[in-house]
């Protein structure tokens, strides 16, 4: 008759979105023209009377975002965005012909959410079926578990339920650790080229005992999940790699980097613990060359391991993440990060690098002399007193070839891009051309406005920060793009009226107020300029709201009625007659394609079979996709 509870909750829940257009964020005399927003996704659009909307929590949170490309093989590409509210889910949204669409949400999986996850999410094939899955974390720190959704074969549909378990304490009786949930972020990537993805996330090892060794174990599935699979350890077995985790710190992130620049992808593993890293190298299908040895001298020096800001006391980690790039276009990689240091330190939020030499094959191969801070404090060098870097990514914004490095945090929604001279080391500072560009509508939180006297003015307050980024191309152009996504977008803008006292002589507030913030921006798109002018991109949200089933006419009717309805976009879409306990009695359109606009269908009070129905009422439901609409109709006879 309809679908699911869930579904009619996504239903209810994207009414009244936003629709998505994009404007000209900056014309600069830059490397680039400017930088275009493409598209942005206003929180505040959904329905506040919906238990299950988007995004729940007042300040919005996107914790991460993921360009997902085409999960479902329909030509369409998507994104991904995680969601704290409702115990934690994760939202699809897909690019079709110049319009985004929410399609599916995963299911409530938690009543409560005590440590803020999902922090990420990806997107792969684990078992190699060809059928896409969603992959993120869900539930307590150390008593969630992992979800993996998989492609149904239905356009845009991937389920109500994990198709494998992944608890946290999946592997103590193979004397590893518990896997943690609430870690920023997790891979997923064919790191061995056997065509299926694998799994690399937080494992704190603590079988038993509160003894951290943080060890890297690379994850696959064996055999076809749903069905007789189970996960397996390709990299890290204590068996058979003995030699692993090698800092006394926390792992942070693994990410595929070549940075000998081979063609073939190795795993370079982050840890909190004065910028730590070592790598492993993959060899062949689940097979994986990891460190024999320790550092010979004990040290943190390398060639094994190395902390590359252990020598300057400044204890840092990339903690939104790393990125692996390509500044010089040579094909050898490079790794950069926002070091977050903590504290007073003059260091905190620096550009970091790490660049190694072409050839340096193998996993011992790292030392101090490959690293370097670019910027420090570098808000000063595009016009800020203050600032923080959280969110930071990569991307060929003006289509040389070449990688800039795009950094985003507080205050504001801008961001700061870095672009190698093409002269001199690519490890000085001084080598890059720094701009700041401005992303779309301020992000205005407080206003307090002040009279002394007669003399007026206002203190303006801007909230969010970029905390995580990712590239792309969602409109396929050619023109790489990056998916922001924004915390502390506050669901309100607070006004506070002060007036000066001459009895007190201090201010006094004579009136406070509140209105629904019309800019909390959760997620964005920005796409490079072109040199050659303004490219203006327009891209409008479509919601369940943009379909329409109108009242049958005549009703009640007798012998036959006309069903109307509209539709926004192309679309496959079934409207079926149901009687009032749900089983079918006419299928008017099965499952076909439309194109977008209005349509007329008659009903003629015949059954499948042709033959007449009684008198009574009956349900005819409009399906598209996830989500679906009906109406009541009373036949008269």
């Amino acid at each position: 008759m309809s679908n699911s509870i869930f579904q009619l909750h996504l239903e209810v829940f994207m009414k009244k979105m936003l629709s998505i257009l994009s404007i000209l964020l900056l014309t600069s005399m830059s490397l680039f023209a400017q930088v275009n927003q493409i598209g942005k996704f206003n929180a505040n659009q959904f329905d506040p009377t919906d238990p299950l909307r988007p995004w729940q929590d007042v300040t919005n949170h996107v914790r991460g975002a993921y360009f997902a490309n085409d999960l479902d093989n329909d030509g369409k590409p998507e994104v991904l965005a995680v969601d704290y509210s409702n115990g934690g889910r994760v939202h699809l949204i897909e690019y079709n012909d110049g319009v985004m669409e929410l399609v599916w949400s995963s299911p409530k999986l938690n009543e409560a959410n005590p440590n803020s996850v999902p922090r990420w999410v990806q997107s792969g094939d684990l078992d190699g079926d060809g059928m896409k899955e969603i992959i993120f974390p869900s539930g307590p720190r150390y008593t969630g578990s992992i979800q993996v959704f998989e492609f149904t074969g239905t356009d845009n549909d991937f389920g109500t339920e994990s198709i494998i378990d992944f608890p946290a304490d999946l592997h103590l009786g193979n004397g590893m650790g518990t896997y943690r949930m609430d870690r920023e972020r997790a891979i997923v990537y064919d790191f061995d080229g056997d065509g299926k993805d694998e799994l690399i996330t937080a494992n704190v090892d603590v079988a038993g005992t509160m003894t951290y060794k943080q060890n890297v174990y690379i994850l696959g599935i064996n055999g076809n999940a749903p069905g007789f699979a189970s996960w397996q350890v390709e990299g890290g077995d204590p068996a058979i790699h003995p030699i692993n985790g090698l800092s006394a710190g926390s792992w942070w992130q693994s990410i595929p980097c070549d940075y000998d620049g081979d063609g073939v992808k190795e795993i370079v593993n982050h840890y909190w613990n004065f910028f730590g890293m070592w790598s492993i190298e993959p060899t062949g299908p689940d097979t994986y060359t990891y460190p024999s040895a320790p550092n010979a001298d004990g040290g943190v020096n390398g060639p094994v391991y190395v902390e590359f800001t252990k020598e300057m006391a400044e204890d840092a980690v990339a903690y939104m993440g790393l990125s692996a790039l390509d500044v010089d276009g040579d094909g050898n990689e490079e790794i950069y990060g926002a070091l977050y240091i903590g504290g007073a330190s003059a260091k905190n939020y620096s550009v970091g690098m790490i660049d190694l030499p072409a050839g340096s094959n193998g996993v011992n191969v790292w030392n101090q002399n490959q690293f370097a801070i670019l910027k420090e404090k570098l808000w000063t060098e595009v016009g800020l007193t203050t600032g923080e870097y959280w969110g930071t990514g990569a991307a060929d914004l003006d289509g040389d070839g070449k990688d800039e490095i795009v950094l985003g945090g507080s205050p504001g929604s801008s961001v700061t891009v870095m672009k190698y001279n093409g002269t001199g080391s690519i490890l000085s500072g001084d080598n890059y051309t720094v701009n700041r560009y401005p992303v779309g509508d301020p992000m205005v939180i407080a206003y307090k406005n002040y009279d002394s006297l007669g003399v007026q003015w206002t203190d303006t307050t801007f909230g969010s920060f970029i905390s995580k980024m990712d590239r792309g191309d969602i409109n396929k152009n050619g023109k790489e793009d990056l998916l922001l996504a924004y915390q502390s977008v506050d669901d309100s803008v607070a006004t506070t009226n002060y007036l000066w006292n001459t009895d007190s002589t201090k201010f006094v507030v004579t009136s406070k107020s509140k209105v629904l913030n019309n800019f909390a921006y959760n997620l964005r798109i920005i796409e490079g300029g072109d040199p050659t002018g303004i490219k203006v991109i327009d891209l409008k949200m479509i919601t369940p709201e943009d379909y329409t089933l109108e009242q049958n006419y005549p009703n009640p009717f007798n012998p036959t009625t006309s069903i109307k309805f509209s539709l926004p976009i192309s679309k496959k879409v079934s409207l079926k007659v149901y009687d009032m306990l749900g089983k079918e009695i006419k299928t008017l359109v099965d499952n076909q394609e439309y194109a977008k606009g209005s349509y007329e269908l008659n009903w003629d009070a015949t059954n499948n079979l042709g033959a007449k129905v009684v008198s009574g009422n009956y349900i005819a439901t409009l399906k598209y996709g996830n989500f679906s609409k009906s109406i009541k109709m009373t036949l008269v006879k």
